[in-house]
């Protein structure tokens, strides 16, 4: 289809999108899998991935986060614990604990404060905040 003439546009842009999520994730597991191995001669615990949405960017930490995107976050958090932990249920010795953070609606709190409150309905934060700590979950749930 020829996006020009105004015909498949937005189709062009999804696959590229997506294309980009997942070059991005495979980097992403690649890399939390070596920074694992390089772990395990200290703590067997690390304080990573930040899974939080940056939905205000008078919010302090936006630069923590994977953005503001549920999807491209749940993505880059099953990449990021998987590379962590390691495929298998038990984490093996050249793996760490990841500890998913800082937990729901904490990238867009009142006012744009950290640590402020986030007063949301509990239908948003399940269908957007939630969003990335259920995958990675559910990723490490598979047997």
């Amino acid at each position: 289809m020829d996006a020009r003439a105004g015909r498949g546009g937005c189709y062009s842009q999804c696959r590229a999108y997506l294309m980009a999520v997942h070059v991005f994730v495979k980097a992403k597991k690649h890399c939390r899998a070596l920074f694992a191995t390089e772990a395990t001669n200290c703590p067997c615990q690390v304080f990573t991935p930040v899974l939080d949405l940056a939905r205000d960017p008078r919010w302090g930490r936006t630069e923590e986060t994977y953005g503001e995107d549920p999807y491209l976050v749940s993505r880059m958090a099953v990449a990021a614990v998987t590379g962590l932990q390691g495929d298998e249920f038990f984490i093996g010795r050249h793996h760490v604990v990841a500890t998913m953070k800082h937990f729901a609606a904490h990238g867009q709190p009142e006012g744009g404060t950290n640590t402020a409150p986030a007063n949301f309905s509990e239908r948003i934060i399940r269908e957007n905040f939630l969003v990335p700590f259920e995958a990675a979950v559910k990723a490490r749930m598979k047997p």
